[in-house]
């Protein structure tokens, strides 16, 4: 038997499962919303395969028009069947065996209601991604669109079907859908112009008290109930956002219109609408505006008209309110019928002069809680980031990442503090496992807060090492906190180079001992007035294995030994001063002592000149070299030169127990009991025996 039948009556069912006999219709119907139709067939198969039924589509054929010659048709996918009662109850072998399967369809469309996924979509439109989706399952689509639809940088499909997904992104922007079944065709618009006349009549007769019937004359099929009503609404819209990237420019955008039945004494604020700028945001408004729009005009009626059809319009004829008698487009339709021919539509339908704006009904996915994901880059790169510190990352949810710098859009990172070119910046390198959270929970938004360890990026201290805290980077730049009691310490490493500036004072205090190593050159620059080194207790000591350079470019040079001594000491070698200048030593109180274990060399170009205010003291065996102007040894003093000088208030030689005295008021030779005294008044000698020998020669 063929498994495309007409059935006895006006419906004819074109799809699997042999020969069936519609006994009822039932067909649920709304713009931007898939249709349900649910029938009640009959068939004298009584084991008809589910296998041969589920999921594949069938057409239901409606005869309708003039004499019913005129064909309608509502196609769609088998999603369920039942297995009813039979026609025969309980009796054996009947001659005519009935059984009844209730059978519900849908359209293509309900397919992606089974598949959910979550998935990446970048630099795309909503009508691009739309038509991605429905290309990938195999619908059959156009689209009609008018209105601005911008790329979206980053879009995620979280966690939801696919149909909610692509249903969600059209009412977020003004885009509506309805299923032309005779051309099977799911059309998607955004603008008034898309809907056509219904056909084969195009316009209905009010006639109030009607009833339902079966007619085939356009003038009998009629709407018998109607009701028209206006709702008021809100007339005034502001969306609003923050764009990072233009983060001191004011996008927020205002749409609004003060015509009955909307009044703008009533504001709609919505924020965090994914706006890039105020130019997207007036879109957004707008799209907000048509859809309160949209709502506040509803034309509800119940027909018998069979050309009445969802997405299409027609046009009300004899209404007693000539306002009415316009042109409605029917955006809600629900269908009774039967196979005896009664007919009843109950719809609802706007002005078609007023574009249909879908509610944004379908929820957005939010992200509860935490994800982690890995940081990506080109093949090849260890550290990739643009201008604003930000990353590439992949989900592990991500089945089509190819974990490059192409997984998603570039990813804030939270550092803890963050200013104008000043703050925390700390770069996730690619494969580091981060943290990310959504703000609000939009899985659109996602900000990286934090990072973890994982088997393969293990943390740099162990459990032995467990009191201890580290701030490591790959090089092994670090600075490490360790506080086991009576170990405690800070460490800090620098891998290569490290730079430290202090702009003001730096005081360093050390409780303890303090230890500098530098392994090559050490140069302290002070650019101001003073370097000081002050030791308060204990000892002050510098070792120096090659030279030792003091040099003073211009002031002087003091070194000040307040209490205590001062030595220097040259193990091997000799010590040198040499001075352009004047060289002077000053001992203010005590004494200068300076001994050598060797000779003292004294060379001069000048004079020298030794003064003092008590005595000069020499001991040595030998004063002056030999042939010198003044030799003194053990045993006598030798002046080579032509004349001696010596002034001085006194002056005395003593050689054993003679001595000679000179003075200003003479001089006085001595030895044992005899003296010459010369002075002023004579001349005196006494003596225990005074000898004279010569010729003594007497003036007087």
């Amino acid at each position: 038997m063929s498994a495309k039948q007409h059935n006895r009556a006006e419906f004819l069912w074109d799809g699997p499962g042999g020969t069936l006999e519609i006994v009822s219709f039932h067909l649920e119907e709304e713009i931007s919303r898939p249709y349900t139709i649910k029938v009640l067939a009959k068939s004298d198969n009584k084991a008809i395969s589910i296998d041969e039924m589920l999921n594949k589509e069938a057409t239901i054929t409606l005869a309708c028009g003039e004499d019913f010659a005129e064909k309608r048709f509502f196609k769609g996918v088998i999603t369920d069947l039942v297995v009813g009662r039979t026609g025969h109850a309980n009796i054996p072998n009947p001659k005519d065996p009935v059984y009844f399967y209730r059978i519900e369809l849908r359209p293509t469309l309900w397919r992606l209601s089974y598949v959910t996924r979550s998935k990446v979509f970048q630099k795309m439109s909503v009508k691009d991604i739309v038509s991605d989706v429905l290309g990938e399952f195999g619908i059959n689509f156009s689209m009609e669109l008018n209105g601005t639809h911008p790329s979206r940088l980053y879009c995620l499909q979280y966690k939801e079907s696919c149909l909610d997904f692509v249903c969600r992104l059209m009412e977020e922007e003004g885009m509506f859908f309805f299923t032309d079944h005779e051309a099977g065709t799911l059309k998607i618009g955004d603008h008034a112009g898309i809907h056509k006349e219904c056909k084969p009549f195009n316009e209905v007769l009010y006639v109030e008290g009607g009833h339902v019937g079966k007619f085939s004359r356009k003038e009998a099929e009629h709407i018998y109930e109607l009701e028209y009503r206006v709702r008021m609404g809100t007339g005034k819209f502001m969306f609003n956002d923050y764009n990072h990237e233009t983060s001191t420019v004011d996008i927020k955008a205002t749409e609004s219109k003060g015509k009955v039945p909307q009044f703008t004494d009533f504001e709609v604020y919505e924020h965090g609408t994914k706006q890039v700028d105020a130019g997207e945001g007036k879109e957004l408004a707008k799209w907000e505006r048509e859809r309160v729009e949209a709502s506040c005009y509803e034309l509800r009626a119940i027909s018998n008209a069979r050309s009445i059809m969802t997405g299409f319009k027609f046009t009300l004829k004899n209404h007693f309110n000539k306002q009415l008698e316009q042109s409605w487009v029917i955006y809600r339709l629900e269908i009774d019928a039967d196979g005896q021919g009664n007919f009843r539509a109950e719809f609802c339908a706007l002005p078609a002069n007023i574009v249909f704006r879908p509610q944004r009904l379908t929820p957005r996915p939010k992200v509860q809680g935490l994800q982690t994901a890995v940081v990506t880059g080109p093949a090849g790169s260890k550290v990739y980031l643009d201008d604003l510190g930000r990353c590439k990352l992949q989900f592990h949810w991500d089945r089509e990442g190819k974990k490059d710098e192409n997984c998603s859009m570039w990813v804030r990172v939270s550092n803890g503090y963050a200013g104008k070119d000043y703050g925390i910046q700390w770069i996730p390198r690619v494969g580091h496992e981060v943290l990310v959270e959504f703000c609000d929970g939009d899985p659109d938004r996602p900000v990286v807060i934090g990072r973890v360890y994982n088997d393969f990026n293990t943390p740099p201290l162990g459990p032995p090492k467990k009191w201890q805290n580290i701030i490591k980077t790959i090089k092994d730049n670090h600075i490490m906190f360790d506080d086991e009691d009576g170990k405690e310490l800070i460490d800090i490493r620098a891998h290569k180079d490290m730079n430290t500036l202090v702009e003001n004072d730096k005081t360093l205090t050390v409780g303890n001992d303090n230890t500098d190593t530098v392994k090559h050159n050490k140069y302290v620059t002070v650019e101001g007035d003073i370097y000081q080194v002050k030791v308060t207790k204990g000892d002050y000591e510098e070792t120096v294995k090659g030279n030792f350079t003091t040099k003073v470019e211009s002031g002087n040079m003091e070194i000040s030994v307040d209490t205590g001594h001062m030595y220097e000491y040259i193990q091997d070698g000799k010590a040198v001063i040499v001075t352009s200048n004047n060289y002077a030593t000053e001992v203010n109180g005590g004494d200068y002592t300076l001994a050598v274990n060797g000779g003292i060399a004294v060379d001069s170009t000048g004079s020298i000149t030794t003064t003092a205010t008590s005595d000069i003291s020499f001991q040595s065996t030998k004063f002056g070299a030999t042939n010198s102007l003044f030799q003194v040894d053990t045993s006598q003093v030798i002046i080579n030169t032509s004349s001696i000088s010596v002034t001085a208030s006194s002056l005395t030689f003593m050689v054993g127990a003679a001595s000679m005295n000179m003075s200003a008021s003479g001089i006085t030779l001595s030895c044992g009991g005899g003296s010459v005294n010369i002075g002023p008044a004579g001349v005196t000698i006494s003596g225990p025996t005074v000898t004279l020998t010569g010729m003594i020669k007497h003036n007087c």
